[in-house]
């Protein structure tokens, strides 16, 4: 179990406690090992092909334009992890591989609601969201 805690920063609502780490399926395609650190250079994210590892401290504003639902924000922090790799480093996977892996992981999680949060992310909402974010 990812254990997150709740925390009230000016832009995170949410912090990563303990680092773990997850296979993607929904990276398969992925050939690349990256990471992101954050100001202190410390390694927050580590992608390495389709496992990434999210480490603790990491911070996430939580499920964007929907509730912070407990099986939903693990798929969420993946979801926006992946999203930052993706910013930085924008020629490793798309934007809909991020997509299918929010799906994958809530999946496993069983969030019940996982069809809504996906098909939010992967519309226009989710651009629109992304355009004035």
């Amino acid at each position: 179990m990812v254990k997150l805690k709740r925390v009230y920063f000016e832009k995170y609502n949410w912090e990563v406690v303990e680092n773990f780490s997850i296979r993607l399926k929904s990276l398969n395609n992925c050939t690349s090992s990256v990471s992101i650190t954050d100001s202190d250079g410390n390694v927050i994210i580590y992608l390495n092909k389709n496992i990434i590892t999210i480490c603790k401290g990491y911070q996430f504003d939580g499920c964007s334009c929907a509730p912070d639902f407990d099986r939903a924000l693990v798929g969420c922090c993946v979801h926006d992890a992946l999203i930052q790799l993706l910013e930085s480093y924008p020629i490793i996977f798309k934007y809909q591989d991020a997509h299918d892996a929010l799906l994958e992981v809530q999946t496993i999680s069983k969030f019940k609601l996982r069809w809504v949060y996906y098909l939010v992310v992967s519309s226009w909402l989710g651009k629109l969201y992304r355009y004035f974010k």
